[in-house]
């Protein structure tokens, strides 16, 4: 059987070159009675190919199916196992290869759209973590960025801890320092912001941080569990950040020296990146700051709120530590505002 690329080789020479069909045999290796066959026929033959054999697993075809239908996460190896017993099975290298092909025919595979975000409509909220030397001693740093994925821009605060007060004091910064609020803010389903996960993107929220986004009316989205490409620009961001400035580890005297680096990094970084319209982050960043709404004359506690109870000494706990109260509180219940320092 003569390939597609001879036969086009064949017709191109005899037609066009006027090479004799015994001189193309002899070049290309063919018998002279192919050459005429090729010559003969004015489209090419596909190759023929070899009939389907039939596998192992076709008699469990209908059951594996079932086993999907009924559970689509269900995997190659506990799929053999349930089938043990029912007859000879292949290896598990051919097994995950026959459950993968028969899945592809039952579901569709997932397909994804480029989102575009409008100027001042979204900004996204993730921590990052690295370390740093601080006062002379290695700390682990957790650090809150902040992006507008319209212009691509990029702001981060590090913090000792992730906690609540960081969050919502690590956001007001990322507005004021952005130059205004935008729409809506995207973020995972960290335990600081959302109490339980609801089917879809329903969210019960912490009563905090829903009271924090209220008064500066701003929308929350959640992204689905396990999906961080959903706020990808601010994934991108935290690898930036970790590393432009906590590689090499970055020595400091305090969080306030070290945070006052990072706006120095993400400052020279404006210059740098382009978008894809030609632009660079800084020239975008100020065409956005047009559509972002002003911070509120009045802004919102950035404080988590601790109920405690002080024992007879007049002596909080809280978060491991033990705190004094007047005297006059002693035995009493009292909540605590703990703020980032």
């Amino acid at each position: 059987m003569i390939r597609v690329s001879q036969w086009a080789e064949v017709r191109h020479m005899h037609e066009v070159e006027r090479v004799p069909k015994k001189e193309i045999a002899r070049r290309l290796g063919l018998d002279v009675k192919t050459v005429r066959r090729a010559l003969g026929r004015s489209r090419a033959t596909p190759a023929r190919g070899s009939p389907a054999r039939g596998r192992v697993l076709d008699p469990h075809r209908d059951r594996i199916r079932a086993l999907l239908q009924e559970e689509p996460e269900l995997t190659a190896k506990r799929i053999r196992r349930l089938l043990e017993g029912s007859g000879p099975l292949p290896g598990e290298r051919a097994m995950r290869k026959y459950v993968a092909g028969l899945r592809a025919e039952l579901f569709a595979p997932k397909a994804y759209v480029h989102r575009t975000h409008l100027p001042g409509a979204t900004s996204e909220f993730d921590f990052g973590e690295s370390c740093a030397r601080v006062d002379g001693k290695v700390r682990r740093v957790k650090y809150l960025i902040a992006t507008l994925p319209s212009s691509n821009v990029y702001f981060a605060k590090a913090y000792p801890v992730e906690r609540l007060e960081c969050l919502l004091d690590g956001m007001l910064c990322a507005f004021r320092h952005f130059g205004g609020v935008t729409g809506r803010a995207v973020l995972d389903n960290t335990s600081l912001a959302v109490r339980e996960v609801l089917r879809g993107p329903e969210r019960v929220e912490t009563q905090h941080f829903e009271a924090f986004r209220g008064a500066l009316a701003l929308r929350a989205d959640f992204c689905a569990p396990a999906s961080g490409w959903e706020k990808g620009s601010v994934e991108r961001g935290v690898e930036s950040v970790r590393d432009n400035v906590f590689r090499p580890t970055p020595d400091v005297d305090s969080f306030d020296e070290l945070n006052a680096q990072i706006l120095i990094e993400l400052e020279r970084d404006l210059d740098q990146r382009h978008l894809p319209d030609g632009r660079t982050a800084r020239q975008a960043w100020i065409a956005e700051r047009e559509h972002l709404r002003p911070l509120p004359n009045y802004l919102p506690e950035t404080c988590r709120i601790v109920a405690v109870v002080a024992d007879k000494f007049a002596h909080v706990r809280v978060d491991r530590a033990t705190y004094s109260v007047p005297i006059r509180y002693a035995r009493r219940a009292l909540r605590v505002r703990t703020y980032e320092l």
